[in-house]
């Protein structure tokens, strides 16, 4: 990981943003920071999440899996941190979304 990091860094001094700056960027993180502290159980990646799901109604496919297992484990965690009226009709859509054999541990842990 400290290889790939400098690697960035190296590439990061060698040259320079369109704008000559990386102010924009600095901003952009500072902003991106400032919405994660709002919004600490993760409700706005949830809806978005969930946006992008719905979207994919009727595709099926690994992405869908995937985006099914990602909301039922952020709807899961909400539970456990004592937020269970979160956990609606996105929950029973992404279950939906899944083998009948498939499921996720209340524990979170990724084996059962």
């Amino acid at each position: 990981a400290i290889d790939d990091l400098r690697r960035i860094e190296a590439i990061l001094k060698s040259q320079t943003p369109p704008t000559g700056s990386y102010e924009a960027a600095r901003s952009h993180t500072q902003q991106s920071i400032r919405e994660i502290a709002e919004d600490k159980l993760g409700l706005k990646a949830l809806e978005e999440t969930g946006n992008y799901f719905h979207k994919t109604m009727g595709k099926g496919g690994a992405t869908r899996r995937a985006l099914a297992v990602e909301i039922l484990r952020h709807i899961r965690s909400l539970r456990i941190r004592g937020f269970a009226r979160f956990a609606t009709y996105l929950e029973k859509q992404a279950a939906g979304a899944l083998p009948d054999d498939f499921s996720i541990p209340e524990d979170l842990s990724f084996y059962a």
